[in-house]
C-alpha cells in the first residue's frame, strides 16, 4: 500500500495496485472505493506545494493542547490562545535573525535531489525544455513551466533530481526554481500577523447588557476520556511499557508469563497438594 500512495507517477501506481489485487483482493477492493485524491501522491494538486500523505500534523497540534482539553471552554480557548501567540513571535524573530533563504527542511530536500541529479543525463531540446534520462526511465522537463514527467516538481515546488540535472547543464542555480511559498519571504509573510494578549476580567469594559451564563455542566459517569477516539479500523498503538519489557517467569526463566502462571509451579503444587492428601489420610 506504502508503494501506491507515496508514488508521484499512475503507471508506478497502477503497478502497485496490481500487486496488492493479487495478494490480497478484498484490500484492493476497499482502496478503489476510497478518492484516490486523498490518499495517493499522483493525484495530489500541484497548487497546494505539499506531499504529505499522513496527519501528523494535527496529530502534534492535538498533543501539544492535551493539558488545555480537561479544562472548561473560555479557559481551553484561552490556553490555546497563549500558545499560538507565543509560536507566532517565536517563529517570526527567529526567521528575522537566521539567515537562510530556503527553509531548512526544504534546503535539506533539495540537497538530497542534488546528490541523486548526479545519475541524471540531461539533453537540451531548446526553449527551456530538456529530455532527462536516469536508469531505464527518461522524462520531460520544461523548466519555463516547472514541470517535470515524474510530477514530484509539480507536487512538492522542489525541483527534482531530474529537473536539478537540467537546470546544472542550464548553468543556473537549483534554488532559483524552488517555490516562492518556501522562501523566507513567504515564511514571514506567514507569521506577519500579530496575536493580542487578552487582559484579566478584571480589566474587562463593562456594558449594559446582562451578563452570558455559562451553560449548565453534568458531570459525567466514567473516567473523562484524553485519548482521542480512533478512526474506525484504526489500529490500537501498543503503549511504551509493552513494548520494551519483556514478562518473564523467575522460576524457569522463560518468557510470555510470570511465576504465577508457570506451568512448572503449578505441577509442583498439584505434586505436593496430593502427597500431603495421602500423609494425612494414611496419618
Amino acid at each position: 500500500m506504502e508503494k501506491a500512495s507515496y508514488t508521484y507517477r499512475q503507471y508506478d501506481f497502477d503497478v502497485a495496485m496490481e500487486k496488492i489485487k493479487t495478494k490480497d483482493f478484498e484490500a484492493w477492493t476497499w482502496l478503489k472505493q476510497i478518492p484516490p485524491e486523498h490518499w495517493c501522491r499522483h493525484k495530489f494538486s500541484s497548487r497546494a506545494k505539499t506531499d504529505l500523505v499522513v496527519n501528523n500534523i494535527s496529530e502534534t497540534y492535538n498533543s501539544s493542547i492535551l493539558e488545555a482539553r480537561d479544562e472548561p471552554v473560555i479557559t481551553m480557548l484561552e490556553h490555546m490562545r497563549s500558545k499560538i501567540m507565543k509560536s507566532y513571535a517565536t517563529k517570526e524573530e527567529g526567521a528575522q535573525r537566521d539567515k537562510w533563504q530556503i527553509a531548512p527542511n526544504y534546503q535539506k530536500r533539495l540537497e538530497f535531489e542534488k546528490h541523486l541529479a548526479s545519475f541524471c543525463r540531461p539533453i537540451c531540446a531548446g526553449r527551456g525544455i530538456w529530455q532527462v534520462s536516469m536508469a531505464e526511465f527518461t522524462f520531460i522537463v520544461d523548466l519555463n513551466k516547472r514541470t517535470c514527467g515524474c510530477r514530484k516538481w509539480d507536487v512538492t515546488g522542489i525541483p527534482c533530481c531530474h529537473a536539478v540535472s537540467a537546470i546544472q547543464a542550464f548553468n543556473h542555480r537549483p534554488k532559483e526554481y524552488v517555490d516562492h511559498l518556501f522562501k523566507k519571504e513567504a515564511y514571514l509573510l506567514a507569521y506577519a500577523g500579530q496575536i493580542m494578549p487578552v487582559p484579566d476580567k478584571t480589566q474587562w469594559l463593562r456594558t449594559t447588557f446582562p451578563d452570558v451564563d455559562p451553560p449548565r455542566f453534568t458531570v459525567q459517569p466514567g473516567r473523562p476520556k484524553k485519548k482521542r477516539r480512533k478512526a474506525p479500523g484504526e489500529r490500537h498503538a501498543p503503549s511504551r511499557s509493552s513494548k520494551r519489557v519483556a514478562i518473564r517467569c523467575s522460576r524457569c526463566k522463560g518468557f510470555s508469563h510470570n511465576v504465577s502462571g508457570c506451568k512448572i509451579r503449578k505441577s509442583v503444587e498439584n505434586r505436593v497438594s496430593s502427597y500431603t492428601s495421602v500423609y494425612c489420610n494414611a496419618v
